[in-house]
């Protein structure tokens, strides 16, 4: 193959990869080194009375960190919809499973202190079955591995991802571990035996903030680099020794999601190149310079001292003052007839606070985190407040909008390995209308067949992806409002039927819809709709196969779990279903 990559060209790449990465890493040591400022471990952080990237970061980081994510999968047959159902319950119990919402934050913060954020979604096997203490992570979890860019690996020719011919990333196995379970093959039982153990990370961020030491004799660990090649319409998957050889320890066809294991995404992408500018670079410049003034300012203060000039015969008076302040006050004797009379030796540049202060009200002009942190912005009229306030909101729904577009790939990963591997059972309870749960479980062979995949698209929820809670009185407004506009909407089925038409709308399936969409779930708990919710649970029973229980609430009732994917809309009751999931978006 034309493009094919033999162990010399492969380390070739790598290198120069390290090459072109080189200044970006240093960018984001050094912004990491300004955000961590002295409490990361570095001893040379810098000055900085106002730590502006700190700040911006930790508004952004409120407004975009995701809580656990929420999933929808959608189809457009009605027959389809409970097992998209059930994979959708089976999305969100494996989003908690493998802690989401931890990982999110961890590539945020990549996103917004560095070009881009990147990650690795796959199954744990082989190389990648870590061991951290006694605890050995499921050899077949899906997982979301996020890559530090000191250990991401590009392709230095490439300018966007559709150019890239690899990506890859440096982890860290046990050699004990890659030993007994012989992952890479007896004939490589030698060479991982000679590697080097874990090195210095003295050209890394974690030797900032003090992650990443090497463990003991009992935990002896190496280094490994897996590279995906895209070439000739599919993926290779290649694994490396970081140092001591460059003998392949596997080379094979990657046979998981589509596009390889590496997901990336940059917030504030540059011209003909696949790397961006990091959402506070210029907090960072104006930081610099905001903290300079200021450090300077401090320092002047620090050197001001008081001279006392004393007659002789008021010296014991002038040392009985000097004893209050001794490092600052200073007495000399003089012949001046004052008697004691105080000079202050020193100066102030008094052009440093006010130079300091429009250079802040500037930064905050322009990324408005005042205002996105809760702080009264000050604005000199309501019409500048309210510009501010659609300003930030513009650039907080953008950036939530990139960073909800990146989680959704990666939950569409995960819905791949969900959806293959044939081994995974997951016990789920689902909340019926009203209140009540009953037991489902997933199975892969619920969507199994090549029509129930191609017809369901999974997608997030709205607003999951966001960790701001709901102020309660907010959400006790948002309540009411509803339950009036579904009073408006009971009126205006009152004229219709006046009216001898013959369409109404369904209150019940309104209450259901909107309790979905804004997250308050017991909406329809709240709304007596006539005995519809009861009618739902027992065609969802129906459906289901089991017979229809009593009406009733409380205890989790089971629900038979045999897979539906073999049945079509011909000898399954889709009446039942229809009505069952009227309330369940297509």
């Amino acid at each position: 193959m034309a493009r094919s990559f033999n162990s010399e060209r492969l380390r070739h790449a790598l290198k120069a990869s390290d090459e072109r990465l080189k200044p970006y890493r240093m960018q984001r040591r050094s912004a990491i080194k300004q955000h961590v400022g002295r409490y990361g471990g570095a001893e040379d952080a810098p000055d900085q009375p106002i730590n502006l990237v700190k700040r911006q970061v930790t508004v952004l980081a409120a407004h975009l960190a995701a809580a656990q994510p929420e999933h929808r999968v959608r189809t457009e047959h009605k027959h389809l919809r409970l097992q998209a159902l059930t994979l959708q319950l089976a999305l969100d119990r494996l989003a908690d499973e493998v802690d989401r919402a931890t990982l999110s934050r961890r590539m945020l913060l990549e996103g917004l202190l560095g070009p881009s954020m990147q990650c690795r979604v796959g199954v744990r096997a082989g190389a990648e079955l870590h061991t951290v203490g006694d605890r050995t992570f499921d050899p077949g979890l899906p997982y979301v591995d996020p890559v530090s860019l000191d250990d991401f690996y590009y392709d230095s020719q490439a300018r966007h991802d559709g150019e890239a011919l690899f990506m890859g990333h440096r982890y860290r196995s046990s050699r004990a571990m890659l030993l007994e379970t012989e992952v890479f093959g007896k004939e490589h039982a030698d060479l991982i035996r000679s590697l080097p153990g874990l090195g210095e990370a003295s050209e890394r961020a974690e030797s900032i903030t003090g992650g990443g030491e090497p463990r003991d004799d009992k935990q002896d660990t190496i280094e490994l680099i897996d590279v995906a090649v895209y070439e000739s319409g599919f993926t290779r998957l290649i694994t490396v020794p970081a140092e001591g050889s460059d003998q392949f320890l596997r080379d094979m066809e990657w046979e998981g999601f589509e596009g390889g294991p590496y997901i990336r995404h940059v917030f504030y992408p540059t011209l003909d190149s696949p790397w961006g500018v990091p959402p506070i670079a210029s907090s960072r410049e104006q930081g610099e310079l905001i903290n300079d003034a200021l450090v300077k300012l401090s320092r002047q203060i620090e050197a001001l001292k008081v001279v006392l000039l004393a007659r002789a015969d008021a010296a014991k008076t002038a040392e009985e003052i000097r004893k209050a302040d001794p490092n600052k006050i200073e007495v000399i004797r003089t012949q001046d007839p004052a008697g004691v009379k105080a000079e202050v030796i020193g100066a102030i540049n008094h052009e440093l606070w006010p130079f300091a202060q429009s250079l802040l009200g500037l930064w905050d002009q322009e990324h408005n985190i005042n205002l996105l942190g809760g702080a009264d912005p000050k604005s000199d009229s309501a019409t500048e407040a309210a510009l501010r306030s659609s300003n930030s909101g513009i650039v907080v729904s953008d950036l939530t909008a990139q960073h909800e577009k990146f989680e959704l790939r990666i939950s569409r990963a995960l819905e791949f390995y969900l959806r293959t591997d044939p081994f995974r059972r997951l016990p789920l309870i689902h909340r019926l209308p009203g209140g009540e749960r009953i037991h489902l479980t997933y199975t892969p062979d619920m969507v199994e067949d090549e029509h129930a995949q191609h017809t369901m698209r999974v997608e997030l929820v709205r607003g999951s992806m966001t960790a701001a809670k709901q102020n309660p009185d907010v959400r006790s407004r948002r309540i009411i409002e509803l339950l009036t506009s579904l009073g408006n909407l009971a009126s205006v089925n009152a004229a219709l039927q006046q009216s001898g038409a013959q369409v109404r709308i369904d209150l019940g399936a309104v209450a259901r819809v909107l309790s979905r969409e804004f997250g308050i779930e017991e909406l329809d708990e709240v709304i007596d709709d006539g005995g519809a919710s009861d009618a739902i649970d027992q065609a969802i029973f129906r459906a289901l196969g089991q017979p229809p229980a009593p009406p009733q609430a409380g205890p989790i009732r089971q629900a038979p779990s045999a897979p539906l994917a073999t049945q079509n809309s011909h000898t399954q009751p889709a009446d039942a279903l229809r009505s069952a999931f009227a309330g369940v978006a297509a």
